[in-house]
């Protein structure tokens, strides 16, 4: 086959994906969109206290997910008298019911509630100091912004530092790799971002570029789930409203799986195969800087 003829199948095959792939559309979720609009200290609250019950095993990050979900449902199961009352089926009867157990911790373990991760994270020479205080403070900020771990193109990309330090992340500007080398040697070129934030214990990577925020599948431990399955995770828990699928073709024809779709203030969010400057392709989510009423970065 010639090369005429690849870029004819390549071309081909990126019409039919696009033809053939239908968007990923929002559920109404009363629960989901309820918790979504909580502050991250009550967020956190209420998984401490669903935590505290025995009823929720998972990691405490503030994030909606099924375990939360089961959770919450179950404690209502379990405590009928305390929250019977609520009918979660609406969004009021929801929110009044996140809010109770929010308070409910509070008032029977005042000595809880959430305080951010170890300060003082160091990496490669570069250190960044947040204390838990500065970093829920900062994490404020994104409310009513899209936002993943507690990042947003609200805040500037020392704040961002600040936010995934308080979080347990190790920043620092990435280094130069023998993997890097290889690709230049072979005409390839990648952009490389400005900082590079991993957590230590989890191995998630955080990449900060320009005008792009990506986080790698490890960051939310869904590298089980397939591109589509992600996409509809990110819109069930409320990110954006539609996901459509995008793929990419790269300088070597390779057609990455991808899906996008833009929220209100005119940022772009994108789950999908990455090809990074390590010469790695991950499933990542990324969050690109956009313009109110103007297209953002690389949206077509």
């Amino acid at each position: 086959m010639n090369l005429a003829s690849v870029k004819a199948y390549t071309i081909a095959a990126f019409v039919s994906i696009m033809v053939i792939s239908s968007p990923v559309k929002a559920q109404d979720r009363p629960f989901r969109d309820s918790f979504i609009l909580m502050s991250p200290a009550e967020r956190h609250n209420i998984q401490h206290f669903l935590s505290a019950k025995g009823l929720y095993l998972s990691d405490i990050d503030g994030l909606w997910g099924a375990g939360t979900e089961a959770s919450v449902l179950e404690l209502q199961r379990v405590y009928p008298e305390q929250y019977a009352q609520f009918d979660i089926n609406t969004v009021d009867g929801a929110a009044g019911f996140l809010k109770r157990i929010s308070i409910d911790f509070v008032e029977e373990y005042p000595e809880g509630g959430y305080e951010g991760e170890p300060e003082d994270v160091e990496n490669g020479g570069v250190e960044i100091a947040s204390t838990p205080i500065r970093a829920l403070d900062l994490e404020a900020l994104c409310d009513g912004y899209a936002a993943f771990l507690g990042l947003c193109w609200n805040l500037s990309i020392d704040e961002m530092k600040q936010v995934a330090a308080g979080r347990g992340f190790k920043c620092g500007e990435p280094g130069m790799s023998g993997n890097e080398f290889l690709a230049a040697l072979e005409g390839r070129s990648f952009d490389r971002p400005q900082f590079l934030c991993r957590n230590p214990n989890t191995g998630a990577a955080i990449l900060i570029y320009d005008r792009k925020l990506s986080f790698d599948c490890q960051a939310f431990n869904t590298c089980h789930y397939t591109v589509p399955e992600m996409a509809q995770l990110l819109v069930d828990e409320g990110y954006l409203y539609e996901m459509v699928n995008s793929p990419v073709v790269t300088g070597s024809f390779d057609v990455l799986d991808r899906f996008c779709g833009r929220v209100d203030d005119g940022q772009q969010i994108c789950v999908g195969i990455e090809q990074l400057y390590t010469v790695q392709n991950l499933i990542m989510i990324s969050l690109d800087k956009g313009v109110l009423g103007q297209p953002g970065a690389s949206f077509n």
